[in-house]
């Protein structure tokens, strides 16, 4: 078995690729020959997150959603406690606001 690795930067890429070459007569739809890999960095901390990307995923490579799976690395970014705006934080940006809409 021969693996062509081919580099894809933006999924306008791939949606622009995938299609012709699964459309290939050696590339049945389905086929366990296609592997497609794909990462992110901006994985979005909230409970849909896994499942929303998998549905993105399987749609962008026009495969079902149970061919692909998610691995995640812990990083202290996502665990990360929540922020709440303080007053003097509003008020700076209410300024900025006033003297940037004034020029």
């Amino acid at each position: 078995m021969r693996l062509t690795p081919i580099l894809v930067q933006t999924g306008t890429e791939v949606a622009h690729l995938v299609p012709p070459l699964k459309g290939t007569p050696c590339l049945d739809p389905g086929s366990l020959k296609f592997r497609a890999i794909a990462t992110t960095a901006s994985l979005p901390n909230v409970p849909t997150a896994a499942k929303d990307l998998r549905s993105f995923v399987a749609n962008l490579f026009g495969e079902p959603i149970d061919r692909f799976s998610l691995i995640r690395l812990e990083s202290p970014q996502t665990n990360l406690p929540e922020r709440l705006p303080r007053p003097k934080a509003f008020q700076a940006f209410i300024e900025f606001q006033k003297n940037f809409d004034s020029n």
